[in-house]
């Protein structure tokens, strides 16, 4: 059975390495972006790691080939700086939560599971906590996170999808059984796509 006393916060950067070229390049901004190496340079080689929310709206994803990003936007603009840059900031980030906690489980450079039940600064409410780790991450970076809160890592996860960019959703005990109902089926872990299809017909 869950603790339900648990305070866990869910940080996912928003698209972090598209937001770092953005940093670097902030003529960037308003360009649809995609994060892999130049398909016209490479032979039609390459897979996506991410795309700025411009880049998004043409249906661009991380994983898909880079040649078909440019067949979805021709006007993109492809940048890669490489991931030894991006673990820079990552690095800065994850000190960030170690002013918290040490219980953080990092499930890539730009997403993290902060157990803050018992944080180093004794802070109860974990939405002050979480509001303080968005606003020192922004001042340090210029980067933006959204943030869920909640007392398992299922549910601050998905509270963490569900205001972004830049948002905060928390969801307490009260009101984890509506918005568990209103989830899509292959939101659970477990269920795959041929499942899915089953529990849909």
């Amino acid at each position: 059975m869950k603790n339900k006393n648990r305070k866990i916060i869910h940080v996912d950067m928003d698209a972090f390495y598209a937001s770092i070229e953005e940093l670097l390049d902030p003529g960037l901004k308003n360009k649809p972006l995609v994060v892999a190496h130049d398909p016209r340079k490479t032979g039609g080689h390459g897979v996506v790691s991410t795309a700025n929310y411009h880049a998004r709206k043409y249906g661009i994803h991380s994983a898909m080939s880079s040649m078909e990003a440019l067949k979805l936007c021709p006007d993109a603009v492809f940048r890669f700086s490489g991931f030894d840059f991006y673990r820079k900031y990552s690095a800065i980030i994850h000190e960030v939560f170690n002013e918290y906690t040490d219980t953080v489980e990092s499930y890539a450079l730009d997403e993290a599971y902060l157990d803050i039940t018992k944080n180093k600064l004794e802070i109860n409410d974990p939405i002050q906590v979480a509001r303080e780790i968005q606003t020192k991450i922004w001042q340090r970076t210029k980067l933006t996170c959204s943030v869920g809160v909640s007392y398992s890592k299922f549910l601050a996860k998905e509270a963490s999808d569900y205001a972004k960019p830049a948002g905060m959703t928390i969801i307490d005990q009260k009101d984890a059984g509506e918005f568990l109902a209103a989830l899509p089926i292959e939101k659970f872990r477990g269920v795959g796509k041929k499942l899915c299809q089953k529990c849909m017909n």
